[in-house]
């Protein structure tokens, strides 16, 4: 199955990554992170660098790659613990704008989208209608 991994290298995704390869997929993993390709790459995995807030821009990643899923696990959480207490408002907005931003383009572009953090009850407003 091909997959495109929306935060390949967040909290989430490198734990994932390697066992969506493991599993025999082929995966494209979306970094915001240049420095973090070399790592998506020797995983097995196609990097893809982008502004996940550049929601034409990831709509051609996603295109371009033609996966038959796409899973969500953006996440926007500091390095370093200490800074998390400080960090609301980054991680808030990519959950809130996040479920929108990755879904496919077009319907038959990916069949399904995976993404857990827009879960009943805890979507954006937009989102849930």
């Amino acid at each position: 199955m091909r997959i495109f991994l929306a935060g390949a290298t967040g909290v989430i995704g490198t734990r994932l990554l390697p066992l969506l390869i493991g599993a025999g997929h082929e995966v494209a993993g979306l970094t915001r992170s240049p420095g973090k390709a070399a790592g998506i790459r020797a995983i097995g995995a196609h990097p893809i660098v982008h502004d996940v807030y550049d929601a034409p821009g990831v709509a051609a990643a996603v295109t371009d790659f033609a996966p038959d899923l796409v899973m969500h696990q953006l996440t926007d959480l500091p390095d370093d613990v200490a800074d998390l207490a400080t960090s609301g408002a980054a991680n808030a907005r990519i959950r809130t704008e996040a479920p929108r931003i990755c879904s496919p383009p077009r319907p038959r572009q990916a069949r399904n989208v995976f993404s857990p953090r827009a879960l009943p009850g805890s979507r954006p407003r937009d989102a849930a209608r």
